[in-house]
């Protein structure tokens, strides 16, 4: 798989990046959408779903950290769920 680095992304491509991996709309999210997706994890009864809800909240919650420090450096890339 030839996965491009984010910072050799376009700004075009993070969004497009950035939305898939949140699965965000384009308009962003809010606090409430964490707290919606958190709600989802916590309620789930299939681990594999419930994984994929959390590792979608983290997603979340590290594009609110770099929205919140104004995109002055990049605080994380992003977390894959990898089925072991």
């Amino acid at each position: 798989m030839n996965e491009q680095h984010i910072l050799d992304m376009t700004d075009e491509e993070y969004d497009t990046w950035f939305q898939k991996a949140t699965g965000s709309n384009p308009n962003g999210f809010s606090e409430e959408d964490l707290i919606s997706q958190l709600s989802d994890a916590i309620r789930c009864d299939v681990k594999e779903r419930k994984a994929e809800y959390y590792v979608r909240l983290a997603n979340m919650s590290l594009a609110m950290a770099d929205k919140t420090l104004g995109c002055q450096s990049i605080v994380a890339t992003s977390l894959v769920h990898v089925k072991h």
